[in-house]
């Protein structure tokens, strides 16, 4: 159970940051504002490899981020980087994928934040700030739905329910690559690159990505019984699997992957062959509202 924000107090602190009496001013300020204030505040302390994180509302308080959260490490590490050379960084609507614990899948929330540097008397960088707010309600409140375009919801849901469905099972693949990380990533590339391919072979492609990805992590998850050191470990073994490949790269490709696996996954794989004007990007860029608007629409037409 997270602690509540209360719960958090002087002492928490001084677990970490040692006696306060031996804190600098820029320091008690930081820890005062952070205790104080109704916002999240959040303090990363230690060195830009494996800092950690004192967050006024978490029970991962005093943990290492690159342990604790592994999906925005890397985002986040940039902006410490930032921060060290003395500049600060404001996001508005940012997203970020947080993981659902229960679910073992990754959530897409929308987060406006403001980051800068905690400065000691002689000007030395220790440590940076930041004040965050959840906006995903507000930011999904706000996004319009455009109807009377090809990639509106209302032609995705025609496309997935139709009545007749006219379609072959996908099949799952049996050879000694179909677990093979490198072999489906290619074939995603491939897929995209060649422009006569249909944008359900890009889908497909995706779908078994992704359908590999989870088998990954849900082995580490129960080996472990730890799902950020399950993810980190899914993390290494594509660095391991894809030479050449940039985080960056990798990063976008996981998470459009597991977006499509999961939307796919739940409402059948088989609805993939009934896609004809949605590519796998604009379906991976569903905000979570829409996704659940159009899982909810097919379910209504199945119980008909």
């Amino acid at each position: 159970m997270d602690k509540a924000k209360n719960e958090i107090n002087l002492k928490d602190f001084v677990t970490y940051l040692g006696p306060i009496e031996l804190w600098s001013s820029p320091v008690k300020e930081a820890v005062e504002f952070c205790l104080g204030s109704s916002y999240a505040v959040t303090i990363y302390f230690g060195d830009i490899d494996n800092f950690i994180f004192m967050y006024n509302r978490t029970s991962a308080f005093g943990k290492a981020f690159k342990e604790s959260l592994p999906n925005t490490y890397d985002n986040l590490r940039k902006v410490y980087e930032l921060i060290l050379k003395g500049k600060s960084v404001f996001r508005r609507d940012d997203p970020n994928l947080d993981p659902i614990v229960d679910d073992n899948i990754l959530e897409q929330r929308y987060y406006t934040y403001s980051m800068s540097p905690i400065r000691e008397k002689d000007g030395k960088i220790t440590a940076m700030l930041g004040v965050c707010e959840d906006t995903t309600d507000k930011f999904l409140r706000i996004e319009r739905i455009v109807i009377n375009t090809p990639n509106n919801l209302t032609q995705l849901i025609k496309e997935l329910t139709v009545e007749k469905l006219q379609i072959t099972e996908i099949r799952e693949e049996e050879s000694e690559n179909s677990e093979n990380l490198l072999h489906l990533y290619n074939k995603i590339t491939n897929a995209e690159v060649r422009k006569e391919i249909a944008n359900r072979d890009v889908i497909k492609s995706y779908y078994l990505f992704g359908k590999v990805l989870f088998q990954r992590f849900k082995y580490y998850s129960d080996e472990s019984s730890n799902v950020h050191q399950a993810q980190m470990r899914v993390n290494e073994e594509l660095e391991k699997q894809l030479p050449g490949t940039t985080k960056n790269a990798r990063n976008k490709r996981k998470e459009r992957a597991q977006k499509i696996y999961s939307f796919f996954n739940d409402i059948g794989i088989e609805k993939i062959e009934l896609v004809k004007s949605f590519s796998a990007d604009s379906i991976s860029k569903l905000s979570i509202k829409k996704i659940k608007y159009i899982k909810d629409e097919i379910m209504k037409t199945q119980n008909t």
